[in-house]
């Protein structure tokens, strides 16, 4: 088994794609001296055949490897005993839906590798959620308005735009969106959604990925402290929407009054803040949140204040 690396399919979700390792990453270790074995999928963003064209070879179990690799969760019953996986376990956070399946790889000395886990000297994370996430985070959040304008009776420009696994790469996405922000602009949006306005949170690469998506539709950047008159002035536009980006000293403020937001402060001493996030919930009309949190930082948004909101005839 030494030197052996297992290539996982990816079986979560029935719209999964994505592989841990790309064929030319693959030829790069098989190059090394390291075999590759890649479970056969014909769902895989690359094609079966590309493995072998480097020369890995498929295999329909690769539990035999020494090291196991893959994306999401693997499915208790899957581990054998022993063996080492490479793979997002969603645990480090305490999360309850995937404590049997750690349960089950303690239960067989199975040796976890989490990405998330993955640091450097500074304790930086080395592997995170890049810009990829950000694009289908818009796309899909993007597909989710025009369906739900849909679903409460409103055609809309955006009804056509499809989830962002529905697509083959960026340039199809870009293209969707691209179609119809040219809808919006000639047909509008519906009146009774009101102005559309959309939030965007975070600095970082996923607000970046995310941009780059909606950028394809006609839009106006509006600051936040804009916002209010923005809303006021343009009740009846339907050709654009607003782009409002959220940073940390939007949404999140010192318990203390006297004091000013600092975000490396904020960072090392979250107990001293506290969220103001629910004031923009009125006003928008789809979030992509991009910012990074763990329990160490303040619930930005309640059940409570969602549900205050909704009975108030929900945002806007």
């Amino acid at each position: 088994m030494t030197h052996r690396i297992g290539l996982r399919r990816e079986d979560k979700n029935i719209w999964e794609r994505r592989v841990a390792l790309t064929p030319d990453a693959v030829k790069r270790l098989l190059d090394q001296g390291i075999e590759i074995e890649v479970e056969r999928f014909d769902r895989r963003c690359f094609e079966d055949e590309l493995y072998e064209q480097v020369d890995a070879a498929l295999t329909d179990d690769p539990r035999g490897c020494e090291i196991i690799l893959g994306i999401k969760e693997v499915p208790v019953g899957w581990f054998r005993e022993g063996g080492a996986y490479f793979f997002f376990s969603h645990t480090i956070k305490g999360q309850s839906y995937n404590m049997g399946m750690l349960k089950d790889m303690m239960d067989k000395g199975c040796t976890l590798m989490d990405y998330e886990c993955v640091t450097n000297d500074a304790g930086l994370r080395l592997i995170f959620f890049s810009k990829h996430a950000g694009r289908v985070g818009m796309m899909d959040s993007l597909w989710t308005l025009g369906q739900r304008l849909k679903v409460l009776g409103h055609a809309n420009p955006l009804e056509d735009v499809e989830p962002a696994h529905k697509y083959k790469d960026l340039d199809a996405v870009k293209a969707a969106v691209k179609a119809a922000g040219d809808r919006i602009r000639s047909e509008g949006m519906p009146k009774a959604a009101g102005p559309v306005v959309i939030a965007l949170t975070g600095g970082g690469n996923v607000a970046a990925g995310a941009r780059e998506v909606f950028d394809q539709l006609p839009f106006e950047d509006v600051e936040p402290a804009e916002l209010d008159a923005w809303l006021a002035a343009n009740q009846d536009t339907t050709d654009k929407v607003a782009m409002v980006h959220l940073l940390p000293d939007h949404f999140v403020k010192p318990k203390d009054d006297a004091k000013t937001f600092d975000f490396d402060h904020y960072v090392a001493n979250p107990d001293d803040y506290e969220a103001d996030f629910a004031r923009w919930l009125p006003k928008i009309t789809m979030l992509v949140h991009g910012v990074y949190w763990d329990d160490r930082y303040p619930v930005l948004a309640t059940h409570a204040q969602f549900a205050e909101l909704f009975e108030n005839g929900g945002p806007k």
